[in-house]
């Protein structure tokens, strides 16, 4: 490691090390002791990857704060595998250095680690869960134990397929139900994906279901979108059912979206993330989802969450793991 000092201001010694390699339970850390000079020094610790065109590039930050004259104070800074591997974006061999930064009122100074060699792997493939008729070619609706009331309607489409010669339809009058759904068994994680198009809406009491993950009857996570189309959804954490919560992203019409859906089951690091089209549009982590494994999946309007309204979709192309991302 590298050490710098200016006058009796502050000095620094940062060390990096790296453990494993990506995707399989990766940490780099990068560790900085700091002696305080005066006027005391601020800390920030970052990680720095060698892009494409030869530059180190930030992919991540760390900030620690005043550093208390002549104390000596060892920090680490851990940055996850997912954050990197988003960052990276492919699979091979990179390099990955640490910098760290001590400033005061008097000025500062940058302490480089030392560079080390870094694998990103290429992450095994998912394995996916048996789900009956996840295209709904072979017998349209069959296995999906589809429910309809009212002027609402679920049905096999040939009008709209994203693919081969079906999808199925969710007509909504009224917020009546219609809905299609099946179990697949009792899963701590799931990552689920769906490809969904909207052909018609019209808000009432803005908001519609596309599709959800429940236990049994109670519903866990639902996805849908408010009167002006963003993108929603509505989760259970903590014991709390029906947490709303909005994202940016505007769901077009007439194009075939792939959206995923993951939740991961614990007391305190549980998770729920929404991507489409790969674009990661909703996150949300260390909650309280440990009361319920997911065991169905549910496609369409379970009357629940829509009161009203009138909306016309198709969703095709249904799949689920309970290892990992199943991807478009």
């Amino acid at each position: 490691p590298e050490v710098l000092e200016r006058g009796i201001e502050m000095r620094g010694r940062a060390g990096l090390r790296v453990l494993y390699t990506l995707p399989n339970d990766a940490t780099v850390t990068f560790g900085a002791s700091v002696t305080g000079g005066n006027p005391a020094p601020t800390l920030t610790l970052a990680l720095e990857m060698l892009n494409s065109q030869g530059v180190f590039v930030e992919v991540a930050r760390q900030s620690f704060g005043v550093v208390p004259v002549g104390e000596n104070r060892s920090f680490t800074a851990t940055f996850t595998p997912a954050l990197l591997q988003s960052f990276l974006g492919f699979v091979g061999n990179h390099v990955v250095r640490g910098r760290m930064t001590l400033a005061n009122t008097i000025g500062s100074i940058d302490v480089l680690s030392n560079q080390a060699p870094f694998t990103v792997n290429q992450p095994p493939a998912p394995s996916l869960l048996p789900i009956v008729n996840p295209d709904f070619e072979l017998a349209g609706l069959s296995g999906w134990s589809p429910f309809s009331t009212g002027l609402s309607t679920v049905f096999a489409d040939n009008l709209n397929p994203r693919g081969g010669l079906l999808s199925m339809g969710v007509s909504i009058l009224d917020g009546a139900s219609a809905f299609g759904n099946q179990f697949v068994g009792s899963r701590n994680n799931i990552y689920a994906r769906v490809y969904f198009r909207l052909n018609l809406w019209t808000p009432v009491q803005h908001h519609c279901p596309i599709f959800e993950l429940m236990s049994d009857e109670l519903d866990l996570v639902v996805v849908g979108f408010t009167g002006g189309r963003n993108l929603h959804i509505w989760y259970r954490a903590g014991g709390v059912n029906f947490i709303g919560l909005q994202s940016s992203y505007v769901i077009p019409f007439n194009q075939w979206l792939c959206i995923e859906l993951s939740r991961t089951r614990d007391v305190l690091t549980g998770s729920i993330s929404v991507l489409v089209n790969g674009v990661q549009v909703l996150s949300l982590t260390n909650l309280d989802t440990g009361d319920f494994p997911v065991n169905r999946i549910l496609l369409g309007n379970n009357g629940r969450v829509m009161n009203s309204g009138q909306a016309s979709y198709n969703i095709d192309d249904v799949a689920a793991s309970e290892t990992g991302p199943v991807g478009c």
